[in-house]
């Protein structure tokens, strides 16, 4: 299943993926500008990222992955592979929403806006270095 959240409703639309007897699967996904999805595979999570009008090969290296060994059981082809292989990897964290919830009740106010701006400055500087390095991979790309 490749889940694709829109930002601005926060509202997830999955789209399930049929994968063939040989293992082959492919998928349309309804997108209006560039953004990274997730895929969910047996709940063993990867991440890519894909443009409108693009496509993105993806050979996955099953035995590999589910032990965690996600850099090396991934292969990217197309026009976005540089992209997709510099962004893999670099390690990327999402906002833990559960996480957040169960903090808020163990912690007081102050604490937890503390330790959670601590967080989001972190991604900040990281997403800012991300995205520089994005926008680098696809100036040189062909």
């Amino acid at each position: 299943m490749i889940h694709i959240e829109n930002e601005f409703s926060r509202a997830n639309h999955p789209v399930v993926v049929k994968i063939g007897d040989d293992g082959r699967f492919e998928a349309r996904m309804p997108m209006w500008y560039p953004k990274v999805v997730s895929l969910d595979f047996n709940n063993q999570w990867l991440e890519f990222y894909i443009e409108p009008g693009q496509t993105l090969g993806l050979v996955i290296d099953w035995h590999i992955y589910r032990k965690n060994e996600k850099n090396e059981a991934l292969q990217f082809y197309g026009p976005l592979a540089g992209i997709n292989r510099s962004r893999n990897s670099i390690p990327l964290s999402k906002t833990d929403d559960d996480g957040l919830a169960k903090q808020v009740k163990k912690v007081g106010p102050q604490q937890f806006k503390k330790a959670t701006l601590r967080h989001w400055d972190l991604q900040k500087n990281y997403s800012i270095r991300s995205s520089s390095f994005i926008s680098q991979m696809k100036s040189q790309r062909p």
